[in-house]
């Protein structure tokens, strides 16, 4: 299994569960009201919380396959989801974190499979938050099994050609 990046959110594995099953208790006593309709970055929609769900438990040890299921989720319901609840960066979180739970588990076909649609967004959508999610999983795949790979090594390049591209746009 391939390790993942290691911080300071570590260690906090019960605090984090907990957290988040007080999220979905409280979602589901929402009242919705007028003020609703204002949305913007402050509206928490489902699929925003699914990401975090799954962005928390990704850095649980022992935690990959819930991480991957709630990140599989997020994505389900960032497609499904109307306009105004749509988040094309948050979703690439979802993606890198669902490419980091495959990872962990050894699936590196997986990873790759689920981090494509983020390695393809255009260069104008490549913010530094995405930039991060994608260098997380660079990250991850210098240790485990697949690290010597030629796939892994191939996945590496695309994300340092990702990240360049977004660099070098920027700069413009």
């Amino acid at each position: 299994m391939a390790s993942r990046p290691r911080g300071p959110e570590l260690g906090a594995a019960e605090q984090a569960e907990s957290a988040i099953s007080r999220a979905d208790e409280a979602r589901e006593r929402i009242e919705p009201d007028e003020l609703d309709e204002f949305g913007g970055i402050l509206t928490f929609t489902r699929p925003r919380q699914l990401y975090y769900a799954a962005d928390a438990r990704i850095w649980v040890d022992g935690a990959y396959l819930r991480a991957e299921e709630t990140a599989t989720e997020a994505i389900a319901a960032y497609e499904h989801a109307t306009v105004d609840e749509r988040s094309f960066s948050d979703e690439a979180g979802a993606r890198a974190d669902q490419a980091l739970a495959r990872l962990t588990g050894g699936n590196l076909e997986g990873a790759v499979e689920a981090l494509r649609p983020v390695l393809d967004l255009p260069t104008d959508q490549r913010i530094a938050g995405i930039i991060a999610s994608a260098n997380r999983v660079h990250t991850a795949l210098r240790s485990g099994p697949a690290a010597e790979t030629t796939a892994a090594r191939d996945l590496q390049q695309e994300i340092e050609a990702f990240s360049a591209v977004s660099a070098a746009a920027a700069l413009r």
